[in-house]
């Protein structure tokens, strides 16, 4: 699967329908895609553990088979290729959504979307915080993952297409765009104030050699992170 190909194709759909049930549809069609890719990545998730725990039998009994490195590689390119698709597919719902708010849609639809009958409950979660958009709910609230399921960590086994989707969207976007940094890095100092001040962040220059900034992005030497640590 082409994801920019497919990424490029969706945006120019959604800017063209601009009707309230043609963008229902298109985040229908696109939850469907997002349960496809999941169950195929974590099936390879799942062969790729299989074959490395034979891998290593196999050398703990001095057995050398030359030809499953190269296919546990192979697997692993397959791998990421089905995440690049989910980050494309979380790109796609998170302009859908927004374009579907800016159609009329509401809070209420929203969570018939994502299955959610506690509208209520929803309604005062989300009123804690300052977020309006659609997307923003969706990655900070998870509204399709199942309220039963929840625990301290997003189980990906879990059928929640949207939080997948869009939970690898926003972290790709958080790790590889400056912009994203920016936005992440703003989160923490309202979230943790007490913890951000003696933070380090880890960053990686145009080189890509890694270093460390203090909270106000200062840059640290070895030295002085030896005497902090």
């Amino acid at each position: 699967m082409n994801y920019k190909k497919l990424l490029n194709y969706q945006e120019r759909r959604n800017r063209a329908v601009d009707s309230f049930s043609s963008i229902q549809t298109e985040l229908v069609l696109r939850k469907m895609d997002i349960r496809c890719i999941m169950n195929q990545y974590l099936s390879l998730c799942d062969e790729i553990r299989d074959l490395e725990r034979q891998q290593k039998k196999l050398k703990d009994s001095g057995i050398t088979v030359s030809l499953l490195a190269p296919w546990i590689q192979k697997k692993k390119m397959d791998l990421q290729n089905f995440h690049k698709c989910l980050v494309g597919c979380g790109e796609l719902v998170v302009i859908a959504l927004d374009i579907w708010q800016n159609c009329g849609a509401t809070l209420k639809d929203l969570c018939n979307l994502c299955n959610r009958r506690d509208y209520e409950a929803v309604q005062q979660m989300i009123a804690k915080y300052s977020e309006s958009k659609f997307s923003s709910i969706m990655f900070i609230h998870t509204l399709d993952y199942p309220v039963s399921d929840k625990c301290e960590w997003i189980d990906d086994r879990v059928d929640a297409p949207f939080t997948h989707a869009v939970k690898a969207f926003m972290l790709d976007q958080m790790i590889h765009t400056q912009e994203g940094q920016k936005a992440s890095d703003e989160a923490l100092k309202a979230i943790f104030p007490d913890i951000w001040e003696n933070a380090l962040i880890q960053r990686v220059d145009k080189n890509g050699a890694e270093y460390f900034t203090d909270w106000e992005g200062n840059r640290i030497d070895s030295e002085s992170r030896t005497r902090l640590s």
